[in-house]
Parts: structure tokens; sequence; C-alpha cells
């Protein structure tokens, strides 16, 4: 159960820098990737510099080279060529790593950097050319199995993007007559999906590099004076914001902005203030449409579940029975002489009037991309609960919004803006909706405290109910295992003193109860296999959360 569940999470590690699905597995000798998947030895350390490097050198395209098949049959050329190569992936994409990370592979630094993965292999077959080559649990390439993935079909084709990819050059260190090939290969799966405006997006919203979670440890030497759940406004966005702003409208109807949120340690028990930097948007819709997952959602039900519930007592007047005289209308019959006026002469105290505020925060990290038995994955069946509960609570008449979160590192959690609250529900907002595809990591805890700040500004309505669609795995750099989940159950814990109920629907997910027990705290959360049988219980649910909240 350990070896799954690490699994599980090198994989999700592994995807992200990759920019493709890559699955981690363990039971090889050695350490080696076939651009789909990487097979790690159990005794494998240390396991995340590892799949770090054979995950870049698939985003590198370095395994996507025909001529591999040159190495079958010579290790030590395979281990020249797994150096040289993640030299040069690091020359392009190093900047994409965690800090830790990336000053760990550069101990293993080439004196020159190859132009090119034929290049690469050129210098790994001679013998002459000197290379420095890498720790034995770096592992190799197997060439005779990338050989054979490919004539299957069974690579995953490399990270596509319409700038190209990492420069590429001959001997002569002569450019590609392309200038698109100068550009950098995009690292993560875009949440706008692929395209010309996908990868534009990922350029400007700057997944690059995040420091480790030991740089700066309670920098200003703060605490719990940073109350959590409060947020500080950076201006348009943190640290080369301005310049992002300007730029992003081109995507944006308005300016990203930035927002920084305190995060806490359970060892040391105190916050680290101002520790995480939210930039919130709200991204353009493409020109065209995309498919939808079925998710069979009985929309009748969902809307009489939520209808039951965010409803206060309203006085109605003329009514045929009540609980008093309603005396204008008494007097004005009595002193009718052709008694012609209305005899509906009562007042009553009715359950009718809609007292909600409603956020749905939507997990687009890429673990959600897992796919069922079924073969529906994970995100597009919570998407369409979310569409759903959505389309349903603007219809009762409450005010909702729809955002979605995921993020690399402290300082890059993205939280985009599908519906706002002022916003009407419409064929704009759904395209917003359709474009968001699973990428990047999940750092719960600051997409919570950011979510019930703005629920916090909501004062039109006495219920506010924060509603998380995810699926349970909260993972990013430097935040994971039990800090992860005491932070996230924090999150959840400050906004329920702010008077916000919380519920958490994990749809698809196979993380156990114990662990969602940890990560939610004393939320109210839901464990199902398919939206359709999350509808059912969501009223229970929610009654629950408001009135742990009041």
């Amino acid at each position: 159960m350990e070896d799954r569940e690490e699994e599980q999470r090198l994989s999700f590690v592994a995807s992200a820098i990759a920019g493709v699905p890559l699955t981690v597995s363990f039971g090889d000798k050695l350490a080696s990737c076939d651009g789909a998947s990487l097979r790690l030895p159990r005794s494998a350390e240390p396991r995340r510099l590892v799949v770090a490097a054979h995950a870049l050198l698939v985003a590198a395209h370095s395994l996507h080279t025909p001529s591999l098949s040159k190495l079958i049959g010579r290790p030590r050329a395979a281990r020249r060529f797994l150096a040289l190569e993640l030299q040069r992936a690091l020359a392009g994409l190093g900047e994409r790593l965690p800090h830790t990370i990336e000053s760990a592979l550069r101990v293993h630094a080439q004196s020159v950097v190859s132009g090119s993965a034929e290049q690469s292999l050129r210098r790994a077959l001679d013998s002459k050319h000197p290379v420095v080559e890498l720790p034995a649990y770096f592992g190799t390439v197997r060439g005779a199995r990338l050989t054979w993935a490919r004539l299957r079909g069974k690579q995953a084709a490399p990270p596509k993007t319409s700038h190209g990819t990492l420069a590429q050059h001959d001997d002569d260190d002569e450019l590609d007559h392309d200038p698109s090939t100068k550009k950098l290969l995009t690292l993560f799966t875009s949440p706008l999906g692929g395209g010309p405006v996908g990868d534009l997006f990922l350029k400007l919203m700057g997944f690059g590099r995040s420091p480790g979670a030991g740089e700066g440890d309670d920098a200003g030497g703060g605490g719990a004076q940073a109350l959590g759940g409060e947020a500080t406004t950076t201006g348009p966005a943190t640290q080369s914001s301005e310049q992002l702003a300007q730029r992003s409208r081109l995507l944006a109807p308005d300016a990203p902005r930035g927002f920084q949120y305190p995060e806490w340690h359970d060892t040391v028990q105190r916050y680290r203030p101002a520790w995480c930097d939210v930039l919130e948007f709200a991204p353009e819709p493409p020109e065209h449409g995309v498919a939808r997952e079925r998710s069979r959602i009985p929309k009748r039900a969902l809307r009489a579940q939520l209808a039951r519930v965010g409803v206060e007592f309203q006085r109605h007047r003329g009514q045929l029975d009540g609980e008093e005289l309603d005396l204008d209308r008494v007097v004005r019959f009595a002193t009718d002489p052709d008694r012609q006026a209305d005899a509906r002469l009562y007042s009553a105290s009715r359950r009718t009037k809609r007292d909600l505020t409603l956020l749905v925060l939507l997990d687009i990290s890429q673990s959600t991309a897992d796919k069922n038995e079924a073969g529906e994955s994970i995100f597009g069946q919570q998407r369409e609960l979310a569409r759903e509960l959505v389309r349903s609570a603007h219809a009762l008449g409450d005010r909702v919004a729809l955002y979605g979160y995921h993020s690399r590192g402290r300082h890059h959690v993205h939280c985009l803006r599908v519906k706002g609250f002022s916003e009407p529900f419409g064929t704009r907002t759904e395209r917003r909706l359709d474009a968001l595809q699973p990428g990047g990591l999940s750092r719960l805890g600051a997409a919570v405290r950011h979510a019930s700040h703005l629920l916090g500004k909501e004062t039109q309505h006495s219920h506010r109910l924060l509603l998380v669609l995810s699926d349970g795995f909260a993972y990013d750099d430097g935040y994971e295992h039990g800090y992860a989940e005491a932070d996230t159950a924090k999150a959840l814990a400050e906004a329920s003193k702010r008077g916000i109920a919380c519920v958490c629907l994990n749809v698809g997910s196979d993380q156990d109860d114990a662990t969602l027990s940890r990560l939610y705290g004393e939320s109210a959360y839901l464990r199902c296999e398919s939206p359709r049988r999350a509808v059912p219980a969501l009223r229970k649910l929610i009654r629950s959360a408001m009135t742990s909240s009041q």
C-alpha cells in the first residue's frame, strides 16, 4: 500500500515536470524511462532527484530520437547519453524545477552542453569525448525499450507547443532556420488546453522556479499574529507582476490580482506569514468548444437538494390561513360594503427566502487526470458536477461563483475565475469551464484561504458555503504528507470560524477515509465513485457544515 501511494505521488510530480502523463512504478534494477512510464528500483534514493531527471528528459524530447537504437548493447554509452541530455535539458528548462532539485542536478554539470539530442548521442558514442557520468542511482537509457515502445506506439508523444521545443542546433552551433525553435518548451499541461492560447498563457503566467521549503522559513519571525485566511493584496501580481499583468490582458478581460496568505506549520504550531502568493485571473475562453464527458447527473434531484438549503423565513401577506391577521386587509374587508375585497386576511412566515452565497472550488491539478475503470477522468466527472452545481444555484437565485485552482510552488498558486459572483452563468462561462484541463500541482490550503477571502467579502446573504471538488491529493513543492494535511485542515477550520460552511466532495478518488479525515479535519466531506452518487447526500452534508460554522 505504501509503495502504491508513493508511486502515485511520484507519478504526479513526474507528469507535471514532463508535461505529459508519466507513470512511475517500482521493480527494475536500474531507473529507466520509455517516455510513457518510469521504472525505479525500490531502493532508489534520492527518488525525487531521479524522477525529476528522467521527467526532464521527456520534457526536452531526449527520448524521442529515432537513433537511440544505437545504444542497444552499449550500457556505458547509454549512461553517457543520459548525462549529456540531462545537462542540455537543465540548460533550457532548469529554471522550471524547484530550486533545491535544480541545484542538486547542476552539481553534475558537463563542460560542454550539447545543442541537440542527436549531438548528445554522437558524443556519447564517441569514447574519446570526455563525459562526466552520473552516479549509478540515476539509472540509464534503454535503447531497446525505447525502440520497442516507439514501434508499438506505446511511447507518449512529446509535449507539443506552438512555439516549438528546446532550441536545437548542429555541431557548428548554427541555429535552426525556424526562429520558433529558440522558445523554451512549456513544462505543464495548460489549464486552457493546447494551442497558441494555452501556450501563451503558460508563458505569461510564470510557471517558474520555486524556493525550497526551507528557504526563508518563518521569515520575519511572525507567528499566529498573521491571522489565517487574511489576505494581503500585492498589486496586480507578485514578483515581476506589473509586466505580467500588462501582458496578461491578451488573455483576460481584467488584470491578474496578487494576494499573499500565511501557511500553517504543524510541527512548530504557528503560521508562516505571507508564505504563499496567489494569482487570480479570468482566462479568456477559446474560440471553439471542447468535448464534455458524460456524467449522468440527475439534474432535477440536484436542484431539489440545493433548493432545501440556504433558505430563511419570509413574511407572506394575503394568505388564506396563517399565524396572525393582516390588519390592513381586515380593515379593507370590513369597510367594503359589497364584501368584494380579497378575503385572504392572514399573514404567514414561510421558508421561502433564498439566502445563500456559494463558491465552488474545482481542483484542476495534474492528479485529477487519472481515469476510473470506465475510462472516465476524475477531472471530467468533477467538472460536470461543478457545472451542474453552479447552473442549479444560479437558477435558484443564489449568488454563486466558480474558481479552478492549481499551483507550482508556494509563489505560484493560480486561481482561475471561471465565473465571478457578479457574472451571469451563460455561454462564455461554460466555454471557460470546458477549456480547463488538468495541469500543475495542488496547494490546497492556499486555494481554500483565497476562496474564504472572497466569500468573506460577500455580505448580501447570511449563509456562505464553500464547496471544494478535489481528488484529495494536496501536494506541491515542500507541501506534502502531514504538513499539507495539517495546513489544509487549518485553512478549512479558519473558514468555518468566519461563518463559512465548508463541504468537500471527492468524486472518483481512491484516497482512503483516514487520509481524507486528516486532510479535511472537522469539515464535512464525502468520497464517492461518481457525481450521481454524491447528489442524494448533498443536502445533509451542507446542513451539517452550516450547523458547525454558526
